[in-house]
Formats: C-alpha cells, sequence, structure tokens
C-alpha cells in the first residue's frame, strides 16, 4: 500500500483504543485489539479474519500529487467499517439489535474523536457515517447476528 500505509496504521491504534471496542473484540487492550482492526485496500479481496472487527482503508478516489511547496499531497480519504455480532440477549428482534450496534458505535466514535490528536494519535476531525447501520446475517439457525457500518473519517 505504499505511501498511504502510515496514515492507514495511525488509524489503526487509534480505533484500537477505544475501550468500548475492545470489550466488543475480547482484547482488554489497545496493542491486542490492533489485531482485530485490520488495514485493507480496495485492490485486495477483503480479509477472511473472523467477525468482530473493524476494518481501516483508502476510499476508492484517492490520490498523490506532487506539489511545489509541501512535495506531496494526498486526495481522497480514509474510511472505518466496523462489523460486530449482536449479542444473544439483544437478539430478541430487529429493533433491540439494531439498538444496541447504533449505540455502540456511538460509544466508539465518541472515543475515537476524544482520542484523536492526543500524543502520538492520529489527528481526526471527525467520523461521518457514509453506510447506517445494516444486518450483514441473520442466521437464526445458528443465532449468529451479524451487523455492519462504514464511517468516512475527516481530518
Amino acid at each position: 500500500m505504499g505511501w498511504f500505509a502510515t496514515p492507514l496504521e495511525h488509524l489503526q491504534k487509534l480505533v484500537a483504543s477505544s475501550e468500548t471496542f475492545q470489550a466488543v473484540v475480547n482484547k482488554g487492550s489497545e496493542e491486542l485489539a490492533k489485531s482485530k482492526v485490520l488495514i485493507w485496500s480496495p485492490d485486495d479481496e477483503l480479509p477472511e479474519e473472523s467477525i468482530p472487527r473493524a476494518i481501516v482503508g483508502p476510499t476508492g478516489n484517492r490520490k498523490v500529487t506532487k506539489t511545489s511547496t509541501t512535495g506531496w499531497r494526498l486526495s481522497g480519504g480514509l474510511v472505518v467499517m466496523f462489523e460486530f455480532v449482536v449479542p444473544a440477549d439483544k437478539q430478541t428482534s430487529r429493533a433491540v439489535a439494531h439498538k444496541w450496534f447504533s449505540d455502540t458505535l456511538d460509544l466508539i466514535v465518541d472515543e475515537i474523536i476524544n482520542q484523536s490528536g492526543k500524543d502520538g494519535y492520529l489527528a481526526i476531525e471527525s467520523l461521518i457515517e457514509f453506510e447506517p447501520p445494516d444486518f450483514v446475517d441473520t442466521d437464526d439457525t445458528n443465532g449468529v447476528w451479524e451487523m455492519n457500518a462504514t464511517y468516512i473519517v475527516t481530518t
């Protein structure tokens, strides 16, 4: 991924810093939670890493241009997609599952924004919902309800 790897690694660290994200992915620290924040490129297949997870990557319209004053300028952006399994006790209805997922994402987004720009962390302005929470899989035979949502990162 070359020149885009550094911002993605910083976004990976920022997402992993969320204590709510750490709890959802059952990893007790930022360092452990980083293993559940996958770095992805639009040129690659979606990783097979198991859910729950987050996937960070560039938007598809990225480009780098040479400038006379700063050297290089990046245009395009970053995205983060969250994919979680809805806990069994929240699978009583789609409305209950959707509320749990939305409330969980709200906490994660708040924690990411609060950590943003602090020493060693990527400074971002906001996470803007791009693809709202949706059900990926509601396999009632095995009791697994998966949901995802995608956010655009603004810096």
